[in-house]
C-alpha cells in the first residue's frame, strides 16, 4: 500500500476465516526476490516446419507452413500429445484465437477461420478471400486485422465467424 521508490513497501493482507498460514511470515531482504529458473532439457514435438504458435488453454496452435495447422494438447508439458493437423489448403505463418476460434492467414490469398471448439477434432476451415498473401493476423473485438502483402492492412469483420465479412 506504500513505499513506492523506497526501500521499504508496506503490504496490506486480510486474513478470511479459516486462514492459518504463515506464508505471509519475513523471512528476510531476499523474500521477494525471484530465484532464476532453471529451464531444464527443451521437449520436442515433431512438426513439418513450425513458422508461428499461440497456446489457448491446454492446446498449443502451430502455424506448420506446408502442413498448415498443428494442434498440441500440451496439458502435460513434460509430454505434449501428437500433433492433430487441419489442412488450411496453403501455407501458414502465423495463427491467433478469438473464443472458439482460430484465424491462420495461409499465403493462397486468404484468411482460413476455424472452429476450435473442439481441439481434437477443428471444424472445416471457412476462408476470407485477400487481395494478396496474408502474412500475420490480430483479433481485437469483432474484427480480424491481417497484414497483406502488397495491400497492407485488411479489416475483416468476425462477429460472425462462419460468415465472415470480406475486407
Amino acid at each position: 500500500t506504500s513505499g513506492s521508490g523506497t526501500s521499504t513497501l508496506t503490504f496490506n493482507y486480510t486474513v478470511a476465516d479459516g486462514n492459518t498460514s504463515t506464508d505471509l511470515d519475513f523471512v528476510g531482504t531476499g523474500s521477494l526476490g525471484l530465484k532464476a529458473a532453471n529451464p531444464g532439457t527443451p521437449v520436442y514435438v515433431k512438426t513439418q516446419e513450425a513458422e508461428g504458435v499461440t497456446i489457448s488453454g491446454n492446446y498449443s496452435y502451430v502455424a506448420d507452413f506446408t502442413s498448415g495447422l498443428a494442434i498440441i494438447d500440451i496439458s502435460d508439458p513434460t509430454s505434449p500429445g501428437k500433433p492433430v493437423y487441419e489442412d488450411i489448403s496453403g501455407y501458414s505463418h502465423r495463427v491467433a484465437i478469438s473464443g472458439n476460434y482460430e484465424y491462420v492467414p495461409n499465403r493462397n490469398f486468404a484468411l482460413a477461420i476455424i472452429d476450435i471448439s473442439d481441439p481434437t477434432n477443428p471444424g472445416t476451415p471457412v476462408y476470407v478471400n485477400t487481395s494478396n498473401r496474408p502474412y500475420d493476423v490480430a483479433i481485437s473485438g469483432n474484427y480480424a486485422y491481417v497484414a497483406v502483402s502488397g495491400s497492407g492492412l485488411a479489416v475483416i469483420d468476425i462477429s460472425d465467424p462462419i460468415n465472415p465479412g470480406t475486407p
